[in-house]
């Protein structure tokens, strides 16, 4: 098969395109019929031409007529000599008795004003005779007939000329080849060629395949990644498949019903096909472009064409009123939203404005939550006295075992913190498991402070513990260490921080759609916007009571812990 493009240029919606072979003395049928259908009112006006030097026809016949429904068509015949022998000839190898010396290449292109319809007859048809078929044949054998179900034996089936037949044949954007097989011979069957419409004359060739037939076609069609069903049916990809086609639609499966409902699902499935636009190819581009040369009159308006414009007009109209109503209704709607926002918005202004005026009251519930907050961290600091107090005395004990060893030591001073956080930062990108994020707009709030010395200390102690953190649950696995807080009282913690330091997650704010969840999304590297609600407290609760966000991935695809955030308390449901 050909290859198929990517680029898809589709002819004009309003086009139709074919082309044929047919004997030279079907020329003076042709001279002879055009009269007899002006005289019967089947075309309105026809002319005679002979193309001129360089052009790729010898002679050019035009008609112009109505369909049944009122619409004006153009219609112009090319004919072309061909005296060399048919390409099945050279298909088979060899000569056939049948070739004919003065074959004649047709080709009919038309215009109409407006979308081409399928329910229209071919424009072929008001040219050739009506009861003579011998022009439905394809444009390059000119032996494969365009009319009726095509049986082809083995020997033209195993040809490699065959599949150079069928290239041909799928490079040409008016023709349709579709295989339609058979398991077994049946006498009397169904013409899928008499199930579709009539504006698909002479664009579709319909080979019927019988047995193990199919088996060879899919060989054929093997690169194409589209088959032949058993029992059913296939359209051979075109060299460019038409917009709004997908692959899987090529094959049709075989019908419950047997081989004449498969007929009528193929038959649909050509329908939808050929009512796409197909693609304008170099043949089809330069016809089209020499119909800008008619000169045949323009057909005037007619009735029925004048009341369809005045329906369709008509109908345009009721489109344009409804949509009309629909927007006036939308507009409504967003209207009454805005009426509501205002009023929310003077209701919250009028609150402020309260609160401005009585800074006492705003200053009281901060002290209520400031007190709240202490209460808890003194609470919690004192349970955890009480814990270091019991473990102290047993670690003495412990030590005095020690042979020595005794009461007396005095236990090592705690290592030296980072004399500056741009220092810190820099000892952090040794730490495999930590990454920092932008944490220069809060920092910079907390610089020059009284207490600063020790806040950068705490928040070293913290980055220390997280890494040790990290680099445990990789050994022990997850089951062990699934958060931090259970590190915290593993037995085997080498690197310890006070658990009141650490706020495993605001669990409020995760859960709820509050303003200040907003406050604690940061970017996370390799993870984009994460919210942080686990935080370390490195400073008290009186303000600017520093603390550090962080997001633990160490179980997910980054493995780090990710710090968003280093600077003032964040805003919570409690004022704070």
């Amino acid at each position: 098969m050909a290859k198929r493009k990517t680029r898809f240029n589709p002819w004009p919606e309003n086009a139709w395109c074919s082309a044929g072979m047919t004997d030279t003395a079907m020329i003076d049928r042709i001279r002879a019929l055009l009269p007899e259908r002006r005289d019967r009112g089947q075309v309105a006006h026809f002319r005679e031409w002979k193309g001129a030097a360089g052009h790729h026809f010898d002679l050019a016949f035009d008609a112009s007529y109505r369909t049944g429904d009122g619409a004006a068509v153009k219609a112009r015949l090319h004919l072309e000599l061909d005296d060399g022998p048919s390409l099945l000839a050279q298909m088979l190898g060899r000569p056939l008795e049948e070739d004919h010396p003065t074959r004649t290449a047709w080709s009919v292109t038309a215009l109409a004003d407006r979308p081409w319809r399928l329910e229209w007859p071919t424009p072929a048809e008001f040219f050739f005779p009506d009861d003579d078929s011998s022009w439905l044949v394809d444009h390059f054998t000119g032996k494969l007939p365009l009319y009726t179900a095509l049986t082809l034996e083995e020997e033209l089936l195993t040809s490699s000329r065959f599949i150079q037949t069928l290239e041909r044949m799928s490079e040409k954007p008016w023709y349709a080849v579709v295989f339609t097989h058979e398991p077994e011979h049946l006498e009397k069957q169904p013409d899928l060629l008499d199930m579709l419409p009539p504006g698909a004359r002479s664009r579709v060739l319909d080979i019927r395949l019988q047995g193990s037939q199919d088996w060879m076609v899919n060989e054929i069609l093997g690169e194409t990644r589209v088959h032949l069903p058993m029992g059913g049916g296939v359209i051979v990809p075109a060299a460019f498949t038409p917009d709004g086609w997908s692959t899987a639609k090529h094959s049709i499966r075989a019908a419950p019903g047997g081989v004449g409902d498969t007929l009528r699902e193929v038959a649909s499935r050509v329908t939808e096909y050929l009512s796409l636009p197909m693609h304008q190819s170099d043949h089809v581009r330069e016809e089209l472009r020499g119909m800008e040369s008619w000169v045949l009159p323009e057909l005037p308006v007619g009735a029925s064409l004048a009341l369809d414009l005045q329906a369709e007009a008509k109908a345009d109209a009721e489109r344009a009123r409804g949509e009309l109503e629909r927007t006036l209704k939308e507009l409504r709607a967003e209207q009454d939203l805005r009426r509501q926002a205002e009023k929310r918005a003077e209701a919250a202004a009028r609150e402020a404005e309260l609160l401005r005026s009585d800074p006492v009251r705003e200053r009281l519930a901060e002290v209520e939550a400031e007190r709240d907050s202490a209460w808890e961290g003194y609470e919690a600091a004192e349970r955890q006295a009480d814990d270091l107090v019991q473990t102290v005395g047993w670690l003495r004990r412990q030590l005095a075992q020690v042979p020595g060893r005794s009461y007396g030591e005095e236990a090592p001073a705690r290592p030296a913190a980072p004399e500056s956080w741009e220092e810190m930062f820099e000892l952090v990108e040794l730490m495999p498991h930590i990454a920092l994020g932008d944490l220069q707009p809060g920092l910079n709030k907390i610089r020059g402070h009284q207490y600063e010395g020790l806040w950068r200390r705490r928040t070293w102690e913290c980055l220390e513990a997280l890494e040790a953190y990290a680099e445990a649950k990789e050994k022990v696995g997850v089951s062990m260490l699934p958060h931090f807080a259970s590190y915290l009282v593993w037995e085997q913690a080498d690197t310890m921080i006070p658990a009141t330091w650490h706020v495993p997650g605001e669990a409020l704010l995760q859960r709820s759609d509050t303003r200040w969840r907003g406050s604690r999304l940061f970017e996370a590297e390799g993870l984009g916007e994460v919210f942080m609600g686990e935080h370390f407290r490195v400073g008290g609760v009186r303000p600017p009571a520093p603390r550090m966000h962080v997001y633990d991935d160490t179980a997910g695809a980054t493995g780090k812990v990710h710090v968003g955030y280093l600077g003032p308390h964040l805003k919570n449901h409690a004022g704070r």
